[in-house]
């Protein structure tokens, strides 16, 4: 496998289970899982491939869903028959 064959596996598998990443966390990342120094040149291709993928975050996060009080329903009441 080639250093460009196995940062473009990395990144692609790290972009389907992360949802948003900011450059400098994906860096960080990278420099973790590719310690040797020879690695540190494909740090690039792995930023490029992850903003290929949508998955650095380039604009403001979403807002939060607002979520409605839950309601309940009123209790039932049965008389007891005898």
């Amino acid at each position: 496998m080639s250093c460009h064959e196995c940062v473009a596996n990395s990144a692609t598998r790290l972009a389907a289970i992360a949802e948003s990443l900011s450059p400098q966390m994906a860096r960080q990342l990278f420099t973790a899982m590719y310690p040797e120094p020879a690695c540190l040149p494909m740090g690039q291709v792995f930023i490029q491939i992850l903003r290929a993928g949508g998955d650095i975050a380039r604009k403001a996060p979403a807002p939060a869903p607002l979520y409605a009080a839950p309601v309940y329903a009123e209790p039932f009441y049965q008389a007891a028959v005898a």
